[in-house]
Parts: structure tokens; C-alpha cells; sequence
């Protein structure tokens, strides 16, 4: 009432279906308001409202009534009969959801009821609501309801009346004139079937997000008011002048509580994501168990056919791959000690039996922590030694063996890693890869990209941040330094529009003409799109949104290419 009644275009809470159930649509949290209304000679508005949001839409109770009691009753000869009171009461179920491109709807369908004395008639009837907010022009909402669409009849005595339909028409336009300050302009007009059309007008300025003024013009009548937010509560007052009549006053209270329905699909989705990856991970320990199971098989038979040398290998690739594995390390340390006292025993002489006794413990303790270089180092060496010990030579063979096999299974892991875009996990496989062979220039080339992409994830979280605290040329910074690095991600693209569109000045198609090639390219992308090439129109107007930002031609084409390649998609 403060700004006029002009309301059909508003963002709406639990009372929008007394004026347009699609306003509805965009509540969050479950919410409850109630307003009371003070008329003319003791004429009393009352309305309570429910509204409660789900995934599928937002359904709402509502209840009203206009009445006056202790109204004086006299006959046709001016004869006091007492007193009586008069109402009418309207009891709605609504639903309300947005649809797709920037479309919401709504609809009511409620019961009225009419009572004079001990007189009393009930009618059915139905509301239809809509409202449009366009993509290529921010801040601005369209709206459109028609209340008694489906009109009530009531019967009081011979005679049923049916109430009229009111058609509203209606368009909000809100900017923010600082950080701390926005504002908000609405206009309506309504029609209703055998009276004249009526005009509404109303502003509006927030301060703080928390406090707000406002005024309106209500068919000629002025209106002023304003409210309050704190934390989950909001107060409102309104003042309408009534010609001849004073003024009316109205309160309203309202409170929301419960989860945030767009935080519980953010919930949601991270735990789909959450699910997935230990879903991927539980794969990738049941692959681990498989291998696991494959090497101490393997081991096993070696072991069996006693060539001790090979068992060891395949025990330690698996104590190295679960080294909680109590077989894999006992049976690593035994066959270790076996090919140990053998490579001794099968020395050359007394000498090199104590140099190589002296020596090996050392070359096999590398091998059981997986250093295979340092143990290989050491092992040539006791070769060199006693060039004759076959032993030493076997065991050289299986150390050199089982470090290439876990070359290989390190490099396979760390691409499974990168497949998923885990890439903390991918770097750590590549770096032990790499320490395991520092020649190897795939995996030094694969840490150099790694590191790359998690400097993006990075930067892309700050711009992400920046853009919250509405720091938005941090944003493009951030953003552009992120694109050096990707720049074919449509997330950075996204973003980066964003960013641009919030902080550059508005342009015009007369600065792309400035440019001839420019213009030339957006004339091609009017050619493509009226080709039915919508892809390539889209990917001309993107290009040259980055150099034309906050420019509403690009945008509306670049939302309209998008509107056709969803559509052809959806066939």
C-alpha cells in the first residue's frame, strides 16, 4: 500500500496471492506475514499468509477478510433492530513456479464468502498470475495477474452476484545507487470489467538491505510508508489517504524460518558430487584390492618355483600399494632375507662374502621404502664387487623390474586422477613418479600443466569471492589470468562477462560501428542466426561482448541464440 499498489511486478513473500500468485515463486524459506488494515468507520482488512517453497514449487495458504461490526439495523420505518456486522472472507491454496526463461506462474483457487446479518454465500473462484524477468535486461520484471478469473457467485438470498475480474498490468525497475543504497520504481495499471482503468505508481529506497521508504500514487490518493528487516523478521507500516474519509493505516508482520531452498540444492548437489567421488574412490580401492590380491598371488607361485627373486618383486609392488598389508610385508622381509643369504653364500671368496654381507642390508632396506634408485646404486656397486655373484645380478634384475612396473602404475593412477579433475591427488602420483625417475619428461611435463590448472581452480575461486564483494575489477584480473591459462573454459567466460558487465560502462551498437571489423562480425553473427547457425552467432556475439561489455543488443541476441540452441536441443 505504501507504493501505490503498485505490487503486481514485485518480488513477492507470503501475501503476493492476494495480488499475483506468480510473484510467489521466488520465495526461499518458508514464510509467514500477517497484515492488518484500518478503513473508514470501524472497517477493518485482515489477511494471513502462508507460504511454503519445494523443489517443485512454492505453495501457499492464504486468508482474508474485510468486515465492519456493530452496525446499526433499522426497518423500512427507521426502527432500531439491533445490531449486526458484515463481511467478506476469501480462503486461497496457491502454487507458483518459475519456468523457464525468466517466466514465472502462479495460480489460486480460493472460496469467498459473503455475510450481512445471518445472511451468508459462498462462491468459487480462481486467480492467474505471471511474471517475466528478461535475461537481456537486468533488474527489470514484467508482471501480469487477473484476479477472479474464474469469477465467485454468491447467493445471499434470490439474486447471485459474481464478482468482477481485475486484470493487472504491471513493470519494477530496481538499481543500486551505492553500495549501500537501492532503489525501486513500479507502475501498474489495472482494468477491471465495467469501470475505468486505474493508474498506480510507486518508489521505493532501501538502505542497508535492511531499512526501506516508500511512496506511491494509488489512483490519485497518496501513499507513503515503510519497514524494516532484522535477521528473519520484517515489520512494515503504510498510510493511504482516503478523500473525505482521513486516511488508512496498515501493519504488517512477517517471519521466515527454516532451510534456504537454494542452499539446500547447493546442499544437495554437493553431495551428489561428494557421493560420485567416494563412489570413484571406492572403485579405485576395489581396483587397489584386485591388484593387491594379483601381486601376492603372483608372489606366491614365484615363490613356490623358488625363484625367490621374482616373489620379492611382486610382495613388494604390494606392500608398496597397501602398506597396511600385514602378508605383503612379511613375506617381503622374508624372501629379502632369503635372496640376501643367498647373494652372500654365492660370493666369490671369504673377502667378498664380507663386503657384500656388510653392504646389502643397506641396498635392501632402500628397496623396502621403495627408494629402487638408491638400492639399484647400491646393488651395482656389490655387482662390481663380485662381478660373478649371479645373486646380486638377479636381484639387480628384479629391483630394476619392479621400479619400471611402478613407473607404469604410478603414471596410470595419476591419469585416472587427472580424468576426474582431481588434480592435488594427480600431482602427488606424478611428482613420485618423477622421484622414481627423474628423466622422465612426461612427468615433468604433467606436473608443470597440474600445477598451471590448480593456479586456475585458484584464481577462479578469488574471482568468484571478488565478485561477492562486488570487487569487480579484482574479478577480471583474477579472470583473465585464469583464461591464460584455459582459454576455452565456459566457466571463465561466464564469469568474465559478469564481471565486465558490472563494472564496464554501457555500450551501444554505435561503438561497435566505431570498428569496422568489429561491426562486420556482427552482421555476420545476424547472418548466421537468420541461417539457423545459432551456434556460430553465439560464438561471434560472445567474442565480441569482450570488447563491447554492459552492451543490451549483445546481450538480448546472445540470450536469443541461446533460447534456439535450447529449444533444438529439446526436440
Amino acid at each position: 500500500m505504501g507504493m501505490g499498489r503498485a505490487f503486481v511486478a514485485l518480488s513477492g513473500d507470503a501475501s503476493s496471492p492476494f495480488w499475483n500468485p506468480a510473484a510467489s515463486a521466488a520465495i526461499d524459506r518458508t514464510e509467514v506475514i500477517a497484515f492488518h488494515t484500518s478503513l473508514f468507520m470501524d472497517t477493518k482488512y485482515d489477511c494471513l499468509g502462508v507460504a511454503y517453497p519445494l523443489d517443485l514449487g512454492v505453495f501457499s495458504l492464504s486468508v482474508g477478510r474485510l468486515g465492519s461490526d456493530n452496525i446499526i439495523g433499522r426497518n423500512e420505518n427507521n426502527i432500531f433492530t439491533g445490531e449486526f456486522s458484515s463481511s467478506e472472507s476469501q480462503y486461497g491454496i496457491s502454487y507458483a513456479r518459475a519456468v523457464s526463461f525468466g517466466i514465472s506462474g502462479g495460480i489460486t483457487l480460493k472460496a469467498a464468502n459473503q455475510r450481512i446479518g445471518e445472511m451468508s454465500g459462498t462462491g468459487f473462484g480462481a486467480d492467474l498470475g505471471f511474471q517475466y524477468k528478461p535475461s537481456f535486461l537486468d533488474n527489470l520484471t514484467l508482471g501480469l495477474a487477473f484476479n477472479d478469473l474464474l469469477s465467485p457467485g454468491i447467493k445471499l438470498e434470490s439474486v447471485e452476484d459474481h464478482y468482477q475480474t481485475l486484470s493487472r498490468f504491471g513493470i519494477a525497475y530496481s538499481r543500486g545507487l551505492s553500495d549501500k543504497i537501492s532503489s525501486l520504481l513500479s507502475l501498474e495499471l489495472t482494468k477491471s470489467s465495467g469501470r475505468g482503468a486505474g493508474f498506480h505508481s510507486g518508489v521505493e529506497l532501501t538502505f542497508y538491505r535492511q531499512y526501506a521508504l516508500r511512496t506511491g500514487i494509488d489512483k490519485g490518493r497518496f501513499s507513503f510508508g515503510g519497514g524494516m528487516v532484522y535477521k528473519f523478521v520484517k515489520l512494515d507500516y503504510a498510510f493511504e489517504s482516503l478523500e473525505n474519509l482521513g486516511g488508512s493505516h496498515r501493519i504488517s508482520f512477517g517471519f521466515t524460518f527454516g532451510k534456504s531452498l537454494s542452499k539446500g540444492r547447493e546442499e544437495t548437489r554437493a553431495r551428489i558430487v561428494e557421493r560420485e567421488r567416494e563412489n570413484w574412490l571406492n572403485e579405485i580401492r576395489s581396483e587397489q584390492e584386485r591388484r593387491l590380491e594379483q601381486l601376492i598371488a603372483a608372489a606366491d607361485s614365484l615363490k613356490e618355483l623358488g625363484t625367490y627373486d621374482d616373489a620379492l618383486g611382486y610382495y613388494q609392488r604390494a606392500y608398496l600399494l597397501d602398506s597396511t598389508s600385514v602378508k605383503a610385508r612379511i613375506m617381503s622381509d622374508s624372501m629379502i632375507a632369503l635372496v640376501m643369504e643367498r647373494a652372500v653364500l654365492s660370493a666369490g671368496d671369504r673377502k667378498r662374502r664380507e663386503l657384500i654381507a656388510g653392504r646389502i642390508g643397506s641396498a635392501m632396506d632402500d628397496f623396502r621404502k621403495g627408494y629402487f634408485n638408491e638400492s639399484i646404486a647400491k646393488l651395482n656397486l656389490l655387482s662390481e664387487i663380485d662381478p660373478g655373484n649371479k645373486s646380486v645380478i638377479d636381484l639387480l634384475n628384479t629391483v630394476g623390474e619392479t621400479r619400471a612396473k611402478e613407473i607404469g602404475d604410478r603414471a596410470k593412477t595419476a591419469g585416472r586422477y587427472e580424468d576426474e579433475g582431481d588434480y592435488l591427488n594427480a600431482l602427488s602420483e606424478w611428482n613420485r613418479l618423477l622421484a622414481l625417475d627423474r628423466t622422465n619428461n612426461e612427468a615433468a611435463a604433467r606436473i608443470a600443466e597440474l600445477n598451471k590448472q590448480i593456479e586456475a581452480d585458484r584464481l577462479i575461486a578469488n574471482a568468484v569471492t571478488a565478485l561477492e564483494n562486488r570487487r569487480y575489477m579484482d574479478a577480471a584480473d583474477y579472470l583473465n589470468r585464469a583464461r591464460g591459462i584455459r582459454p576455452e573454459s565456459e566457466t571463465i567466460k561466464a564469469l568474465m562477462n559478469e564481471a565486465m558487465a558490472k563494472s564496464a560502462p554501457p555500450t551501444t551498437l554505435e561503438d561497435i560501428k566505431t570498428s569496422s571489423a568489429d561491426w562486420e562480425n556482427y552482421l555476420l553473427g545476424l547472418e548466421n542466426y537468420q541461417s539457423g547457425d545459432y551456434s556460430g552467432a553465439l560464438q561471434t556475439w560472445e567474442n565480441l561482448r569482450t570488447s563491447y561489455p554492459n552492451n543490451s543488443e549483445l546481450d538480448k541476441n546472445i540470450d536469443q541464440a541461446r533460447q534456439r540452441l535450447a529449444a533444438e536441443s529439446g526436440r
